[in-house]
């Protein structure tokens, strides 16, 4: 998004292609985890709106983010009381990428 936003600012277009094919390997170039890959996609967009958008929408962003990440830890906690072995274990562990989503989100 950033580029295409560079691009069309120097004055140049952007123009698709429908036949070109693309393979995405996502994750590849950071070695991430799959618990990691919601941090660093908030963090991008969030740079994203920080560079391109008023700072109080960048700000009620993280915090939207924050509060969502919140809930849905909570949910993964509460799902993880009512499983049993490797379920209850997915779910504590998404949980606690949760957490540290919204602990560590920049």
């Amino acid at each position: 998004m950033d580029l295409s936003r560079r691009i069309r600012d120097a004055g140049w277009s952007v123009r698709y292609l429908p036949d070109a094919t693309v393979v995405h390997h996502g994750g590849q170039s950071t070695g991430q985890s799959p618990l990691d890959q919601p941090r660093l996609l908030w963090e991008s967009r969030l740079l994203y709106y920080r560079k391109h958008r008023p700072a109080r929408d960048a700000r009620l962003l993280a915090h939207l983010i924050r509060t969502a990440y919140r809930l849905r830890g909570l949910a993964w906690s509460l799902r993880a009381r009512t499983g049993h072995g490797e379920a209850s274990a997915f779910w504590l562990g998404r949980a606690a990428a949760a957490r540290a989503l919204v602990r560590d989100l920049r």
